[in-house]
């Protein structure tokens, strides 16, 4: 039900992205016209699913989780190949640099991963309620479950020794 409702939302604001036909007869303020406005509908249409993906992304993942990638501020709204993206740093234990949240317009989010190095798509079907797992896998915990519960146990003593604090 929730995914139909964000996805329906999604959807309407997608649509309104489209510009609004201008009769023969509407006055356009000195300096600015159709380009103009396009690209402050276009520079909305971005901000407004940026906003989408984090409200998706906060609200599906275990603020835990989120705090382990170090990723409390500085989510910006972009665009990456044509794509409205959300943008954030990250300081992971796998992977440091930017995640990229980029929707393709075709119900899916692509995530990609962003540092010195270059950008690698790590999923191009992302589907809302998975982007906490797929990024969390991809620069925090890893494919190995047990290897990921030996390094927090390893922390946590660390931690309780007085080591890091």
């Amino acid at each position: 039900m929730l995914r139909k409702i964000l996805v329906r939302k999604i959807r309407q604001l997608h649509s309104r992205k489209q510009p609004v036909p201008r009769s023969q007869s509407e006055r356009v303020p000195k300096g600015r016209g159709r380009n103009s406005n396009l690209r402050i509908m276009e520079r909305e249409y971005v901000m407004q699913v940026a906003e989408t993906i984090r409200q998706q992304l906060l609200g599906t993942t275990p603020m835990n989780v989120i705090c382990s990638w170090g990723a409390l501020h500085g989510f910006k709204a972009t665009t990456f190949k044509d794509m409205a993206t959300l943008k954030f740093y990250v300081n992971g234990r796998l992977f440091k640099g930017y995640v990229l949240i980029a929707y393709n317009e075709m119900d899916y989010y692509e995530v990609y991963l962003q540092n010195e190095s270059g950008t690698k798509c790590i999923h191009e079907e992302c589907y809302f309620d998975q982007l906490g797992e797929v990024i969390d896998v991809a620069i925090e915990r890893g494919e190995d479950a047990e290897e990921y519960e030996r390094f927090c146990e390893e922390e946590h003593a660390k931690l309780m020794r007085g080591e890091i604090g």
